[in-house]
This record gives C-alpha cells, sequence and structure tokens, in this order.
C-alpha cells in the first residue's frame, strides 16, 4: 500500500507587530503641562489627607481638622490657631516639593502676623500712657 501523505497543520491567523503611528489629542507641550498638573495636584492632596490625619491624631475633631484645612485652602488660615495645621501640611507633604515650601511659607507669614498683632496691640497701649501723660501736663482753666 502506499504511504498516506502526512498532515501538516496550518496556522489560521497570521499574527505581526506592525508600529502604527496615532495621532495625539494634545501637543506635546499641553501633555507635558497637564501631567504637571496632575502631579502638582497629587502633591497638594496627598499632603492635606495627611495633615488631616496628624491633626485628627493630635485630638483635634476630624471635622474641626477639615474645616480648618479648608481655611487654609481658601486663603483664610493666618490666625495664630491654624498654626498647628500649617506645621502639619508641611510636615505632610512631599519632601522639597512646592505644597512643603509653600506650607512653611504660609507657617512663618502666620508667624510673623501674630507677632505684628502683638507689637501692634503694645504700641497701642504705650500711646495710651502717652495721650495720659498729656492730659497731665495741660493746665486746667
Amino acid at each position: 500500500e502506499p504511504e498516506a501523505p502526512e498532515e501538516i497543520p496550518h496556522q489560521t491567523m497570521l499574527s505581526c507587530d506592525v508600529d502604527v503611528e496615532v495621532p495625539n489629542l494634545f501637543h506635546v507641550r499641553t501633555r507635558d503641562i497637564l501631567r504637571r498638573t496632575k502631579y502638582r495636584e497629587f502633591e497638594y492632596t496627598s499632603g492635606r489627607i495627611k495633615a488631616i490625619r496628624s491633626l485628627t491624631s493630635a485630638r483635634v475633631g476630624e471635622e474641626t481638622a477639615k474645616q480648618i484645612m479648608g481655611d487654609i485652602v481658601t486663603g483664610r488660615g493666618y490666625a495664630p490657631h491654624h498654626q498647628q495645621a500649617w506645621m502639619a501640611l508641611a510636615k505632610g507633604s512631599h519632601d522639597g516639593g512646592e505644597a512643603q515650601k509653600a506650607a512653611w511659607i504660609d507657617l512663618r507669614t502666620a508667624t510673623l502676623m501674630e507677632k505684628l498683632e502683638e507689637q501692634c496691640s503694645v504700641a497701642r497701649r504705650w500711646w495710651d500712657v502717652v495721650d495720659a501723660c498729656r492730659n497731665l501736663c495741660v493746665e486746667k482753666p
């Protein structure tokens, strides 16, 4: 008997890698700006979350901590009771990052504003003393 031909399996699908250029939706510079904005947003947000956790661990209520952080974010956080929150924000931010630098600057600003208020109060009291001395020196008719 003649031998039957051997069956060789045939591939039913052909696959290969082909480079295809897909146009981007954004220009390279725009993508870079979006990437930096996303990183910056992450840096600030993660710092806020860590600061809130730090404040709540320091026996500050969670709602109070969120309110204080809300004041800080909106630019109303320069009262003396905000200094602990600025410190927590600076410590909770990435080392050397923009958020950390901004928090340290704002902490220093809050401290200087507190000292300025104290010095203004002292100056007012001294002016009261000066006015009292003037009134003593004025001749009465």
